[in-house]
């Protein structure tokens, strides 16, 4: 069956309130973020919220160095499954870096998987939500899913001031 089909609209899906749910992990993707920032395990500081088809991001720098994006994402829920909500590692420098991929390759034996690659080479982690929790249980392990990725990552150093320009924050609209 084709993936990228167009399944005809049921009367059901134009009523339905499990909808709603993609807003709400949006706005749990903010509150996490709030929080992060709060307790100083990432910075935002001239990191913009960006949105697209299917997806909403808050970009960030864990540990202040290493750039990230926490993100509900149906495209990777699709692709990857699991979940919808994703941690996407930029690296220090906005590229993928081999040091950021060689961090995080434990994550890739886990059970279930804890890694991924976008298309565009990024390594990107499944932010797992639990069943049959309230809201601040929800956000409360998405952080420590993020703090356990950021202690992972904590040995990254920033680049040196020559190469440290704030590049462009990539454009992740055709990522996956």
């Amino acid at each position: 069956m084709d993936s990228e089909a167009f399944i005809p609209v049921t009367a059901e899906e134009l009523t339905d309130h499990r909808f709603r749910r993609i807003v709400e992990f949006c706005d749990i993707v903010d509150a996490v973020t709030g929080r992060l920032v709060e307790d100083k395990i990432v910075s935002t500081k001239g990191l913009r919220a960006t949105g697209g088809k299917g997806h909403y991001m808050r970009y960030m720098r864990l540990n202040g160095i290493v750039g990230a994006s926490l993100q509900c994402d149906v495209r990777k829920w699709m692709k990857f499954g699991a979940t919808p909500m994703w941690l996407t590692i930029h690296g220090p420098t906005w590229k993928p870096t081999e040091e950021v991929e060689r961090l995080l390759a434990p994550l890739v034996s886990e059970l279930p998987r804890r890694l991924f690659t976008t298309n565009d080479g990024f390594p990107t982690v499944p932010i797992f939500v639990p069943v049959g929790k309230e809201r601040h249980a929800v956000e409360q392990r998405a952080i420590e899913q993020v703090v356990d990725v950021a202690n992972r990552l904590a040995g990254l150093v920033a680049p040196p001031a020559a190469e440290n320009a704030e590049p462009a924050v990539p454009d992740l609209e055709a990522s996956e």
